[in-house]
């Protein structure tokens, strides 16, 4: 169960890093043949966006990574799942199988999850929290 809670935990957190959204800035509508500068004095507050740079920056080096050491990761799979089927019992085989599977089954399922999750309820957080901010 806690190897279980592990994976889902690191899948969801990798999904929160692909998953945060990106925000666009815009100067303010300027009326066609206007001579006013484009900052009219008023005082704007903008969103920080570290959060969303190191999220860029996580993601870029996580792609890359994973592309250049795609090629171990059955083996790093393999002693994972060793490890976690010595918590598991007896057949070693089937304990062995049934790690992999949890392990895989459950960091996919955290990703889709931290994703989706980010991507539908903290999109709309940061929307609302960019409107405030302006309005």
């Amino acid at each position: 169960m806690l190897w279980s809670l592990a994976c889902l935990g690191g899948g969801s957190l990798l999904g929160l890093i692909f998953g945060i959204p990106r925000a666009v800035s815009e100067p303010p509508p300027r009326s066609e043949g206007s001579t006013e500068p484009i900052d009219s004095g008023r005082y704007h507050l903008r969103a920080n966006t570290n959060i969303e740079q190191i999220s860029d920056w996580l993601t870029k080096l996580l792609v890359g990574a994973g592309l250049v050491e795609m090629k171990s990761l059955p083996h790093y799979l393999h002693r994972a799942a060793l490890y976690v089927a010595g918590g598991l019992g007896t057949p070693r085989d089937a304990a062995m199988s049934f790690a992999a599977a949890l392990i895989v089954y459950f960091c996919v399922e955290g990703f889709l999850g931290g994703y989706l999750a980010t991507r539908m309820f903290f999109q709309n957080a940061f929307q609302r929290s960019d409107e405030t901010l302006v309005g």
